[in-house]
């Protein structure tokens, strides 16, 4: 009896081993964080001075000329691709992906609009409100706006 347990205990601790060290799929690319916890910080003086930071810039973004930066917002859209979470590419799917990574990454940020086309949060910073919104403008694109 205590082989049997011994070797489950084996079994399972390699397996565990296993999948923590495999990497990731080549198509899931760095997640979307560090570059919203950019923008949403620079919500407290402007977002002028995003228009050029690679840091600001979504993961998916491949050109600077699709992410926009006024005083006021920071507009990114972008062409979603098929991979291993979205085989379909299709941006409805993508979409609540980003919705939950938004969420994910922003854990002060309400979640006050979950629909198949809009995913909308607002985090309350002092007197300034600071709002997120991703859409699919099109069956095969996403746009993320934030404003202040």
């Amino acid at each position: 009896m205590a082989t049997r347990r011994w070797i489950t205990l084996v079994s399972i601790s390699s397996a565990c081993v296993t999948a923590l060290s495999m990497p990731a799929y080549s198509q899931q690319g760095p997640g979307i964080c560090p570059a919203l916890t950019h923008v949403v910080s620079a919500a407290d003086s402007s977002f002028a001075g995003l228009s050029d930071d690679p840091a600001a810039r979504p993961p998916a973004v491949q050109a600077p000329a699709d992410c926009r930066a006024s005083a006021s917002s920071y507009d990114c859209q972008w062409q979603v691709r098929a991979n291993a979470d979205n085989p379909s590419g299709a941006a409805s799917g993508a979409l609540q992906a980003l919705g939950a990574d938004i969420a994910a990454c922003l854990p002060d940020a309400v979640h006050d609009v979950n629909s198949p086309g809009r995913q909308h949060f607002y985090i309350k910073r002092g007197a300034r409100r600071v709002t997120v919104t991703a859409t699919a403008p099109a069956a095969s694109s996403l746009r993320l706006v934030v404003t202040r």
